[in-house]
């Protein structure tokens, strides 16, 4: 009843925008699209719909097969019907702002099925990547109950990225998880130093097949040997335990730190300048790596010991092991997982085996999220605030 008028009257004022969407989804969602046209004015919104379905067309729309019911396959649809968006709007005159919003879920069906009732939505706006997730109480609800909740989750994706504030629609169900990064102030400098584009630019490029793409993120303040020493190592460690695939790492410079604040632009120039003959680098306003697994999907965050320690302390996650848990298993669900370097601490030099795991940190998600570099393969004993202390700054 009372949803049910929530959601026509939250179209209407979707109608009402300007924005124009394209939507895609599998797995459930579709009727999300009947919601739509069934309140007057869904022209002036809706481009086009798209569900593919079967696992070879849902293969042929992400490019590759494996697990679909993840972030990593939600922002990837997103990311397409962005991009689908802009093309089908190009002849209109004004062009119309456009979102692209994917969906991918996993509900009650008519056989046993061992995985997580679950979904994952993702909008794609010109500034924001919003994402949403739900894991669902097997057995509380019937197979069309839980097709609304993904509706409705579609329907709100729409309308935050037609910029409408939103009561949240689902918030009789389980916890919504919710997630904004921003999409606008990232800029890709090729490695000859000139610049490449924003991230549809970087994203879009052409890699060689059987690549495995690393992101190595710090202030680099300086960039220094140790640096460029951990990228050769992580490189050379994947490669030796991958074989027959190439690592291509991209550096990435936060213009934002997460304690200090905005960078300086002068000061980000000549943090980019480092780099020029040596890597590409991207810069970015997402200092958290929840934020960075949603806009690199697919890589491999390479971090330092000390980084480890931060990731694994639940004192930034409410002091909840659980809570915990979940935030490491959302980056996971980006095909994102951490690769450590060792560093030196006090007289020792510490690498991942000594990184203190939680008292009920699951040992499966711990395996499938960190691997370690032995200390024989990757040892410089240099740190970017001893050079700092010498005046060696940026």
């Amino acid at each position: 009843g009372k949803f049910i008028m929530a959601v026509r009257a939250l179209i209407e004022k979707i109608h009402s925008t300007p924005t124009k969407c394209c939507v895609v989804c599998t797995g459930a969602g579709a009727a999300s699209l009947g919601m739509i046209q069934s309140v007057a004015g869904s022209s002036r919104t809706l481009i086009e719909g798209l569900v593919p379905y079967a696992r070879s067309s849902l293969a042929a729309f992400l490019g590759e097969g494996g697990q679909s019911v993840n972030h990593k396959a939600a922002i990837h649809m997103a990311r397409v019907a962005y991009e689908r968006a802009q093309m089908l709007v190009v002849e209109e005159d004004p062009q119309p702002p456009v979102i692209g919003v994917g969906c991918t879920a996993a509900i009650a069906t008519d056989r046993t099925r061992r995985g997580r009732n679950h979904f994952y939505t993702a909008c794609w706006a010109e500034n924001t990547l919003t994402t949403y997730y739900m894991v669902l109480e097997k057995g509380k609800r019937e197979r069309h109950e839980e097709d609304d909740l993904v509706c409705r989750s579609i329907i709100q994706a729409i309308a935050e990225g037609s910029g409408l504030p939103v009561d949240n629609l689902i918030e009789e169900a389980e916890p919504l998880h919710k997630l904004s990064t921003p999409l606008h102030n990232v800029s890709w400098y090729q490695r000859d130093g000139t610049k490449g584009g924003g991230l549809l630019q970087l994203l879009a490029r052409k890699r060689p097949e059987n690549t495995i793409p690393v992101l190595f993120s710090g202030s680099f303040n300086p960039l220094h040997d140790g640096h460029l020493g951990m990228a050769e190592a992580c490189a050379k460690f994947l490669e030796k335990n991958n074989e027959g695939k190439k690592v291509e790492v991209l550096f990435e410079l936060p213009a934002t730190n997460a304690d200090k604040g905005e960078i300086a632009p002068d000061v980000i120039a000549k943090r980019v300048a480092q780099f020029t003959g040596k890597h590409e680098v991207v810069v970015s306003g997402s200092p958290l790596f929840s934020q960075k697994s949603q806009l690199y999907t697919g890589y491999k965050l390479l971090v330092g010991y000390d980084t480890a320690i931060r990731l694994l302390n639940t004192k930034y996650y409410n002091d909840s092991v659980p809570d915990m848990v979940s935030a490491l298993e959302e980056i996971l669900s980006c095909g994102c997982s951490f690769v450590v370097c060792g560093r030196k601490d006090g007289d020792s030099f510490k690498t991942l085996a000594d990184v203190a795991v939680p008292e009920g940190f699951p040992a499966e998600v711990f395996e499938q999220l960190f691997v370690g570099i032995p200390e024989c393969d990757f040892r410089v004993d240099l740190s970017s605030s001893e050079l700092r202390a010498k005046g060696a700054h940026l």
